[in-house]
Order: structure tokens, then C-alpha cells, then sequence
């Protein structure tokens, strides 16, 4: 599953980035890496950015670079 298609309080782990493009680095810069646990906190009234929790600190990312993003829900 895609992290764009995750909902508010989803806990899902980071299992691959699909990215090439330059978004990938700065995924890697703010400790999205594959084991990182990743919660969806709220998403904006035009659905089109998401704030997640990332090692503790709250991160924007738009839906359409967390396409890129694939996780698995956290048990």
C-alpha cells in the first residue's frame, strides 16, 4: 500500500521508496528510511497534503511525492 492512501491514525512501517527524483534524498534527510515507523496525524481541508509523525517529529508531505512511499500497516 501507497502512504497517500493511508488515513488519520494509521501507524504503518516503511517498507520501500520507489522515488528516483530528488524527493527521495529528502526523504532519506529526515529519517524516512525502510523499518521507520510512520503516523498519519491529519490531512488539509483540499486533501492534498498529509502530516505524519516521523521519529518523533511532525512532517508535511504532499500526497502526490507520499505515492512514492510504500508501507505495510504496523502490528
Amino acid at each position: 500500500m501507497l502512504l497517500s492512501e493511508t488515513k488519520v491514525n494509521d501507524k504503518t512501517i516503511v517498507k520501500r521508496i520507489v522515488s528516483n527524483r530528488d524527493i527521495a534524498r529528502r526523504f532519506l534527510d529526515i529519517g524516512l528510511t525502510p523499518g521507520t515507523v510512520v503516523e498519519t496525524l491529519f490531512e488539509n481541508i483540499s486533501k492534498n497534503l498529509c502530516a505524519y509523525r516521523i521519529r518523533g517529529a511532525v512532517v508535511s508531505i504532499r500526497k502526490s511525492d507520499s505515492k512514492d512511499i510504500i508501507v505495510a500497516y504496523d502490528e
